[in-house]
């Protein structure tokens, strides 16, 4: 409470701000560092890639062998369609994933799968050129598309699958040009 006291507290608070800043900016040192030389900076990344140890055992970005296919069929499809439903619908039920166009459309937009992270043209191993990203993108932006999933599944979440108990979901597909609603257990595949 006295002058003195203040005083020294209000300094102790300075020396921490003083500190705090100087991690933050070796912190932020580290990760452009590590993003310069191709190093992950999470273990989290977007579908088709994963991280593995480099040579000199630093964490990189590759490609990864589980859902290459996938994610490489992804653009292909929308390539093909230029629908971003349509891709949602064809790969989820070729690969038994829920998705829908506002994921397909965050996937096409990912400058990473063209090898680009902040600045960074050669990160990782692309799915394709900056050209063809480029293209896909204009698809979008030419085309105006909006994601729109006005689908309502009253019984999502509140029926269980027989199989395995979880919960079952609703699902969208089309079949012979028409949309088909069902609902299915997405950890057994049963309808």
């Amino acid at each position: 409470s006295t002058a003195n006291g203040r005083f020294f507290i209000k300094i102790v608070i300075l020396l921490a701000e003083l500190e705090l800043e100087r991690t933050s900016e070796r912190i932020k040192f580290v990760f452009e560092d590590k993003v310069k030389n191709g190093g992950a900076i999470t273990g989290s990344q977007p579908l088709g890639y994963t991280t593995a140890p480099n040579e000199d055992g630093e964490r990189i970005v590759v490609k990864d062998k589980e859902t290459e296919a996938e994610i490489t069929e992804i653009f292909d499809y929308f390539e093909k369609t230029q629908s971003l439903r349509q891709t949602a619908l064809y790969t989820n039920e070729k690969y038994g994933r829920i998705r829908d166009g506002v994921q397909i459309k965050h996937f096409i937009k990912n400058p990473l799968y063209y090898g680009h992270y902040k600045g960074n043209d050669n990160y990782c191993t692309p799915y394709m050129t900056k050209e063809r990203w480029e293209k896909l993108n204009k698809i979008i932006k030419d085309k105006n598309i909006k994601v729109y999933n006005s689908r309502v599944y009253i019984f999502s979440g509140l029926l269980k699958c027989k199989g395995c108990g979880k919960k079952i979901v609703g699902h969208t597909s089309i079949r012979n040009g028409k949309d088909l609603m069902y609902y299915k257990c997405n950890w057994k595949g049963k309808n």
